[in-house]
């Protein structure tokens, strides 16, 4: 069942209640149940216990997630391969319009990497299914995303004086604009993310 969405205070909080509740290793859920506050309304003590570690595994996975992404997210992998190919390789100005945050060494070198093969974070993104298995082909993510990538970003695009070119003809196919939303909705990664992936985690034990 749904739970309550959760705040980074009210998550340490029954954390500590938790462990308030632990003596010797062993969690008293009555004690937590006895124990919540207001906002939790566990309706028995099982609850509390099966509501914890949900939590605990979400908790897991998103801290793992923000590890993944803490150099370069999906979304920012996935603009690095269309700018390159949309700017020709310009990284001084793939730099100044998308990364600023970043030196134009490092771009260049996620880029080359990333055409070798051979970038690690990347792997590990599409082992966990947060990049698409076919990322490592570059000619079929620029045939997917070009179009999108280049609506999605005509402001900035518009900086550098260059005609927009969409590199791909006809209609522009929805699923492909989901597949460029969903990589840059799992790359935001903050409380309505975690709540997300507490909702997807619902999904899932109800689907079993």
């Amino acid at each position: 069942m749904p739970i309550h969405r959760w705040t980074e205070v009210e998550k340490l909080n029954y954390f500590e209640l938790v462990a308030k509740c632990t003596v010797n290793n062993v969690i008293n859920w009555q004690s937590v149940f006895n124990n919540q506050t207001q906002h939790l309304k566990c309706h028995t003590p099982k609850e509390c216990e099966d509501i914890y570690y949900k939590l605990k595994k979400a908790d897991k996975l998103f801290e793992q997630r923000k590890q993944l992404f803490s150099q370069w997210s999906p979304q920012q992998l996935l603009i690095l391969i269309l700018s390159a190919n949309y700017l020709s390789q310009n990284f001084e100005k793939i730099q100044q319009i998308f990364f600023q945050d970043k030196t134009e060494d490092e771009i260049r070198q996620k880029y080359n990497n990333y055409i070798a093969k051979q970038d690690q974070q990347i792997q590990i993104l599409i082992q966990n299914k947060y990049l698409p298995d076919q990322f490592f082909k570059k000619e079929q993510m620029i045939e997917q995303h070009m179009s999108q990538f280049v609506e999605k970003y005509k402001t900035e695009l518009q900086k550098i004086n260059k005609k927009t070119q969409i590199l791909s003809s006809g209609s522009f196919n929805d699923s492909f604009e989901q597949k460029f939303d969903d990589i840059s909705d799992i790359s935001k990664i903050n409380e309505k993310s975690f709540n997300k992936l507490l909702d997807n985690m619902d999904a899932n034990s109800q689907d079993q």
